[in-house]
C-alpha cells in the first residue's frame, strides 16, 4: 500500500469530514443502513478519500492496530448519535432520527448543531481519561489508539477484525472451500465438480445454482475467490470473471475477497451486460454473522477455532 501523507492522515482521522457524508448517504438510502460496513462501502462515493486511504493502518508503539479512517468515522458516528441525528449500536442498523431525516446539510453548523450538544459528554470522558492516566504507573502506558478503543468497542470493530483475520489465515484452497460453504449456507446449490475439481474449469473457484422461490426460476452462478492479506482487487480481475461467466453461460458472477475492491473494480462490476456481485472482507464478516457460519455466538461473535486452527 502506498504511503499516506501526514496531512492526509489528519484529514482521515478528523470526524468533521464525515458528518455531512454520513447524513447524506443515510438520507439518500431511505434513512437506514444495515451497518457500518455499508458506510465503509459508500464512503469513497461521498468523500474525496480513496479505497487505499480508508484501508491504511499502522501499528502503534503498544502493538495496537490504528486506522485513521476508523478513528474519524467512529467519532463522527458517536457525535451524530449524541447530537440526536442517528441511532446505532452493536448488531443494529444505523438509522436517522426524525431530526436527522429533516436535517438540511446545507445549513449544518458543526459547532452549533453538533459540539454544543455533545460538549458535556466529552468533558466527562476527558476527565475520566485524565483520572485513568493519573492513576496508572506511567502516562506512557497510553497511546493514541486508547482514545478510540471505547468508541470502537461500541461499534464492534475489534471482534470483527478478529474474524476477518482468521479468514485471512486460511490457505487459498481452504478459503475457496470456505466461500463455497458460505454460499451453500445462504441457500445456493453448489456444484460438486465445476470449480472444485481441476477439470479444465477455466480457473473458476465454484459454480452454483440459485432458485427463486417466487418465480421458480433457476439462475446459474460462477464463483471467484481471492484471499488477499493486503491490496485491492482490481478491474482486470472482475473482467476475467465476467469472461468465465460468459464461457459457462451463467447468469451472473460472485467475486469474494478478504480484502477490498478498487474503484476500477467496482465500476467494472457494473459495466457490461453481465452483472458481478462483489463481496469484500467487511461484507464477508457480515454474512458469516447473519448466517451463523463458522462463528461462535457468546456475547459477541468469535471465529470458530475448530475450523480456522486446523
Amino acid at each position: 500500500m502506498e504511503q499516506i501523507s501526514q496531512d492526509r492522515i489528519k484529514e482521515l482521522r478528523n470526524e468533521r469530514n464525515y458528518f455531512v457524508p454520513i447524513i447524506n448517504m443515510l438520507q439518500e438510502n431511505g434513512g437506514e443502513l444495515e451497518g457500518i460496513s455499508q458506510i465503509d462501502k459508500l464512503i469513497t462515493t461521498y468523500t474525496s478519500f480513496t479505497e487505499e486511504e480508508i484501508n491504511y493502518s499502522k501499528i502503534t508503539e503498544k502493538g495496537n492496530k490504528y486506522t485513521p479512517y476508523w478513528f474519524g468515522r467512529n467519532f463522527a458516528l458517536k457525535n451524530l448519535s449524541l447530537a440526536g441525528y442517528i441511532t446505532y449500536g452493536r448488531n443494529m442498523p444505523i438509522k436517522l432520527t426524525n431530526e436527522g431525516l429533516n436535517l438540511d446539510v446545507n445549513s449544518f453548523d458543526f459547532d452549533r448543531d453538533i459540539y454544543a450538544k455533545t460538549e458535556s459528554y466529552w468533558k466527562k470522558k476527558a476527565e475520566e481519561r485524565r483520572q485513568k492516566i493519573a492513576n496508572s504507573t506511567s502516562a506512557q502506558d497510553h497511546d493514541e489508539s486508547d482514545a478510540v478503543t471505547a468508541i470502537s468497542n461500541e461499534v464492534d470493530q475489534s471482534w470483527r477484525d478478529d474474524i476477518l483475520e482468521s479468514v485471512k489465515s486460511l490457505d487459498p484452497f481452504k478459503f475457496e472451500q470456505f466461500s463455497r460453504g458460505l454460499l451453500k449456507k445462504m441457500g445456493f446449490d453448489v456444484d460438486t465438480i465445476k470449480g472444485i475439481r481441476k477439470s479444465g474449469d477455466g480457473g473458476i473457484d465454484g459454480f452454483a445454482y440459485c432458485l427463486d422461490d417466487q418465480s421458480l426460476k433457476t439462475t446459474r452462478v460462477v464463483i471467484q475467490c481471492k484471499k488477499y492479506n493486503d491490496g485491492a482487487v482490481g478491474g482486470p480481475d472482475i473482467n476475467n470473471l465476467r469472461g468465465a461467466v460468459d464461457t459457462h453461460r451463467a447468469d451472473y458472477g460472485i467475486f469474494i475477497t478478504t480484502s477490498y475492491f478498487s474503484r476500477d473494480a467496482i465500476e467494472s462490476s457494473r459495466a457490461g451486460g453481465t452483472p458481478i456481485t462483489l463481496i469484500d472482507g467487511n461484507q464477508l464478516v457480515d454474512l458469516m454473522i447473519r448466517y451463523k457460519y463458522k462463528v461462535n455466538e457468546v456475547k459477541i461473535y468469535t471465529p470458530d477455532p475448530e475450523y480456522f486452527d486446523k
